[in-house]
């Protein structure tokens, strides 16, 4: 496919270049001077459209003259290719733009593509899919370029992630195709487009909504399967996936927990507001202390069902020689410097993670010997007219990381003889999913209710563990 689009390319900067010598041989005397960059006249029939989508701003300046092609007569801009149908069936279709995007990139079959929330606005303003067309990618990450980009049909998009005003920009779909053909004296540019160096961004709306790069920190990897099915990313300070039956929602792993920095149990509360102090109950009356300029962090990227909850109180740590308090969460750690101009950042635990493990490189295999599957009862005695709850808790063996998004088949033994079956929610971040299992009615005093849970998952050797719990009617 991509030596058909390079021939494909290499055949319209030919045609081009035929029609342009031509459309050259007309003019009087040019002189031996080249024709200095944008100093072609853009047609009068593009003039009009060309205004309303943002003029030279937008669409950059004219780069070549008119050329034919069948029965339309095209001309490139800088960001685009115009062409003009004298013959189109309505008037609205004597100008459009011509789809060179594909020339660059095809979407994989059956890829599902979205506009990045960032590029939306311009998206629209643009009237979408008429002058802008299809997206042919997702979200990109130029690291050469430090950019955001995002391919469709007709225009290309890219935002500098270090611009303070976030302004959407195209990039030079036209100079680039037009290539020699045209006049590209000056500085190239946005002319140079990396694709092939791109970095797919995983659940990019969803990051960009969450406060995008400059809180989560730029990719690390391309996305990859993760050993429980699902696409996984490392960001500078975050580990991010989407879950294979819901791949619109991004989620964090708990990266800090994996690491396992600073991991302490909770304690009582000390400290409350007047200290600038927020405790979080994580276990009955126990819990942390997060100071308030964490907390308002945390409540401005997601809330705590992204952060995660604490692994312990704020202690203090070194960071480019400087010495900061930080404070780990399950998700992530936050740093607090008074001395930089964002006081509150992520700490860098992505590209921690990647010096300790390679990710992309390491394919898991469940097995009995990989795997831990732990099960337990919520109590060890019900009485016969007592729901009973069934915790599931699934990890890798090695470091005891949490395998979410797995579902379990739950089976009871009952006092006739009888079983009964249940199906297991798909195991949370953590790794755990529970069942509550309805009264073991007229079960006598005494009665041991036996239970075993094996993992749905594709595996040589079924992995099942089992437990039992007590009827006990006596009070």
């Amino acid at each position: 496919m991509g030596r058909q689009r390079l021939f494909a390319r290499l055949a319209i900067v030919a045609i081009i270049t035929v029609f342009s010598l031509q459309a050259c041989s007309t003019f009087a005397n040019p002189g031996p001077t080249p024709t200095p960059f944008g100093a072609f006249q853009l047609d009068s029939r593009f003039r009009d459209l060309y205004e309303r989508l943002g003029g030279e701003p937008v669409l950059g300046k004219a780069i070549s003259p008119t050329f034919p092609h069948n029965s339309s007569t095209c001309q490139y801009t800088e960001n685009i290719l115009w062409c003009y149908n004298p013959g189109a069936a309505v008037d609205a279709d004597l100008v459009s733009l011509i789809p060179i995007g594909q020339l660059m990139v095809s979407p994989r079959p059956g890829q599902k593509l979205e506009v990045y929330e960032g590029f939306q606005e311009m998206y629209t303003r643009l009237f979408g899919q008429r002058y802008v067309g299809k997206p042919l990618t997702g979200a990109r990450y130029n690291k050469d370029k430090r950019r955001i980009e995002q391919y469709f049909e007709k225009m290309g998009f890219y935002l500098q992630i270090d611009d303070p005003h976030a302004t959407v920009r195209l990039m030079a779909y036209g100079r680039y195709v037009c290539g020699i053909s045209c006049s590209l004296q000056g500085d190239p540019g946005s002319a140079i487009i990396g694709y092939d160096t791109g970095i797919e961004v995983l659940g990019a709306s969803s990051l960009q909504r969450l406060g995008g790069f400059d809180v989560f920190g730029s990719p690390l990897s391309q996305p990859y399967t993760a050993s429980d099915g699902n696409q996984e990313q490392v960001l500078n300070n975050v580990l991010v996936y989407t879950p294979k039956d819901n791949p619109s929602t991004l989620r964090l792993r708990p990266l800090a927990k994996m690491l396992r920095i600073r991991l302490e149990q909770p304690g009582p509360q000390l400290y409350g507001i007047d200290q600038n102090m927020i405790f979080y109950q994580v276990q009955g009356e126990l819990g942390y202390h997060v100071p308030v300029v964490f907390d308002a962090f945390i409540a401005a990227h997601g809330g705590r069902e992204i952060s995660g909850n604490p692994t312990s109180d704020p202690f203090y740590t070194l960071v480019d020689g400087e010495k900061v308090p930080r404070q780990c969460f399950e998700n992530y750690c936050l740093d607090y410097n008074t001395k930089a101009a964002v006081p509150v950042t992520l700490a860098a635990l992505g590209s921690q993670y990647l010096t300790k493990v390679k990710p992309e490189n390491w394919v898991f295999e469940f097995s009995p010997a990989s795997t831990r599957l732990i099960v337990s009862e919520m109590k060890p005695q019900v009485s016969s007219t007592e729901e009973q709850t069934i915790q599931v808790k699934v990890l890798q063996q090695r470091g005891l990381v949490p395998i979410s998004d797995i579902e379990s088949i739950l089976v009871v033994g009952l006092p006739d003889g009888k079983k009964s079956s249940y199906n297991v929610p798909p195991t949370d971040q953590t790794g755990t999913a529970s069942v509550t299992l309805p009264p073991v009615e007229k079960a006598a005093n005494g009665t041991v209710i036996p239970f075993a849970v094996c993992l749905n998952i594709p595996a040589a050797t079924q992995i099942c563990q089992s437990g039992s719990y007590l009827i006990w009617n006596v009070r």
